[in-house]
């Protein structure tokens, strides 16, 4: 499956992303919206959160609600980039043993974005 999105910068530290889903802005400043790094943490959330609602259904775990909270540092170690990102799931009451949350936090890690982050991909970039 292909995904594909177009970013657009009009002038200014706003630019648009449009995909075939919807779109959303990120401020380049922060000022008005979330940053790059801001939508990178969330992109890995929601995909996390996709997941862990999986699993909760797939367990048969009544959990109505979660949140997660994720939270990283900015280095400069040859270039800009997060050496680490923390994650932490509050499953707002809902009950798991300790092999269960083992469970969860396995087959959260099958989230694809999870996965792409720790693989490294090759980013090919060119002026077209």
């Amino acid at each position: 499956m292909k995904y594909q999105v177009e970013v657009k910068n009009k002038g200014g530290s706003e630019v648009y992303v449009k995909s075939a889903s919807g779109q959303f802005t990120v401020d380049l400043d922060g000022k008005t919206g979330v940053t790059p790094l801001d939508a990178l943490l969330g992109s890995l959330g929601s995909c996390m959160a996709y997941f862990i609602r999986k699993f909760a259904k797939s367990a048969n775990i009544q959990m109505d609600m979660f949140k997660l909270d994720l939270e990283a540092d900015l280095v400069s170690d040859n270039g800009y980039k997060f050496k680490k990102i923390n994650v932490a799931i509050d499953t707002d009451g809902a009950v798991l043993d300790d092999a269960k949350k083992l469970s969860l936090v396995q087959f959260v890690k099958n989230c694809p974005t999870h996965n792409t982050l720790r693989s490294q991909p090759e980013i090919e970039i060119k002026v077209v």
